[in-house]
């Protein structure tokens, strides 16, 4: 039995080990992708068309509003957008008797619909457009977030959400063992007419340049560079101290396992 739980403590402390590892190499990326975009120019649409022309592949940043032909329309609110992720949980109570026939309630979020969806755009600045392919972005949206008692189905259909799938899940929910007590709506969005930053590879498509995946970082943000740069740093700093934590921690409990398994 001793022997069991140090053998427990060397893999709560191996594990530790991986995770601090694991949370190290992202902190090292983080790092990597603020370095790339601080060495990185921005451009105008029109200086990105010639540097397409010329040194296709490169790496460019570019700042200006969202335009698209055919945007789509976010889930809640319809507004017009080029992406957008939603998703809608329900706080839901269950209730379980137990050996002793009592009965016990217990409370967990449960996911009922969630889609993302997005379309290529233009980012349009004073000198031209620029068209972005967003397919492997990291996308920085606004993100917001609404909740209330009850299934929410009624501010779902006031912003045309519910359909018969989403209606038949709701009605399976609703029986003697299982209540839904609240509901969150999370919706993020790139809207048609906000400002972006755009950090991505630079190609010529017919007569405009585009940016897209490439050999380096992907970005597409509502927030500013100098912004996004401080999330990505203070992201990077706690990572770190988090993986030395971890890895500090798993180590001295591996440690005390194999010397009091020696014994």
């Amino acid at each position: 039995m001793v022997e069991n739980s140090q053998w427990a403590v060397f893999g709560i402390g191996a594990a530790a080990v991986i995770v601090g590892l694991v949370l190290a190499f992202l902190g090292y990326r983080g790092r990597k992708k603020l370095g790339v975009m601080a060495s990185t120019q921005t451009v105008s649409a029109s200086e990105a068309v010639n540097i397409a022309r010329n040194a296709p592949g490169r790496q460019l940043e570019l700042v200006g509003a969202v335009a698209a032909d055919e945007p789509l329309l976010s889930p809640t609110g319809k507004v017009p957008c080029v992406y957008y992720s939603y998703k809608l949980e329900h706080r839901v109570q269950k209730r379980e008797r137990d050996d002793q026939g009592n009965w016990h309630a217990e409370e967990s979020w449960k996911t009922v619909e969630s889609r993302e969806e997005q379309v290529p755009f233009r980012v349009c600045d004073s000198s031209g457009e620029c068209m972005v392919f967003p397919d492997g972005a990291d996308i920085v949206a606004e993100t917001r977030t609404v909740d209330g008692p009850g299934t929410g189905r009624e501010y779902m259909e006031e912003s045309g959400v519910v359909g018969g799938i989403l209606d038949s899940v709701l009605d399976a929910m609703d029986d003697d063992y299982e209540s839904v007590q609240g509901y969150r709506i999370t919706e993020a969005m790139i809207r048609v007419g906000q400002p972006v930053f755009v950090h991505g590879t630079v190609k010529l498509s017919g007569e405009f340049a585009s940016l897209g995946r490439g050999d380096g970082p992907f970005i597409v943000s509502y927030r500013m560079e100098e912004e996004l740069s401080r999330k990505y740093r203070r992201n990077s700093a706690l990572q770190y101290t988090f993986a030395a934590i971890l890895a500090i921690a798993g180590i001295v409990g591996m440690v005390y396992a194999v010397a009091f398994m020696a014994k």
